[in-house]
């Protein structure tokens, strides 16, 4: 498990590096269906925040939550971050995937 943490760990911390660099001219072009970069990262950002929430449960020996309505859940993520600017976004996922 250790392995594999440690993998996942590279991993998330390769991702920020490689988006951090992203051109702050194109990050807008930069298109993923209907969402933008920007809304990619509070997509992530939402889907962190949630896990942090499941650990936190096992750890207080609770159920942790399941989210019906995953595209929902999603959308619903991407809107509550889409009024904020390029750094807010980008450092509160670096804080929850670092946390």
């Amino acid at each position: 498990m250790k392995k594999k943490l440690t993998k996942l760990e590279k991993v998330i911390n390769r991702s920020l590096m490689l988006i951090s660099k992203a051109p702050p001219d194109k990050r807008n072009n930069l298109r993923f269906g209907e969402w933008d970069l920007k809304d990619v990262l509070a997509h992530l950002s939402g889907w962190c925040q949630h896990q942090l929430e499941c650990f936190a449960a096992m750890e207080e020996k609770r159920e942790p939550i399941w989210r019906e309505g995953i595209n929902d859940y999603n959308n619903q993520q991407v809107r509550l971050r889409r009024k904020r600017d390029w750094n807010e976004v980008f450092s509160e996922l670096t804080l929850l995937a670092n946390t």
